[in-house]
């Protein structure tokens, strides 16, 4: 028997366009400020953010940059409420100071192995 997964659709609950925009500018607006705190410009963040998607989209692309522990991960990307996972996102940006995955560019090309 193998493993299986359960795809679970996002979920819009009513809300008015109008409300979905304004989540979609606070959310930009928190991620970008945080973007702004990197000591190098991120061209494909910044090309990702000025592209039209779905706030779920969004919010799951800024969940997964975010440099936290596995469970604050969890919480931010399980819940199948879009709503509710921007607007918990967007208060969670706003009350920690953490770094973005990578803080730092990648080494490239990586260095020789002493081997």
């Amino acid at each position: 028997m193998r493993p299986g997964v359960e795809v679970l659709e996002d979920v819009y609950p009513e809300l008015g366009a109008k409300d979905l925009t304004t989540l979609h500018v606070l959310l930009r607006a928190a991620f970008k400020l945080r973007l702004a705190k990197l000591k190098y410009s991120n061209e494909q963040m910044d090309q990702l953010l000025a592209a039209e998607m779905s706030l779920g989209t969004l919010t799951d692309l800024i969940s997964y940059t975010l440099d936290v522990e596995l469970d604050v991960k969890v919480q931010l990307l399980s819940d199948v409420n879009v709503v509710r996972r921007a607007r918990r996102l967007i208060a969670w940006l706003e009350a920690h100071d953490v770094p973005l995955v990578p803080e730092s560019p990648p080494n490239f090309p990586p260095d020789f192995s002493l081997n």
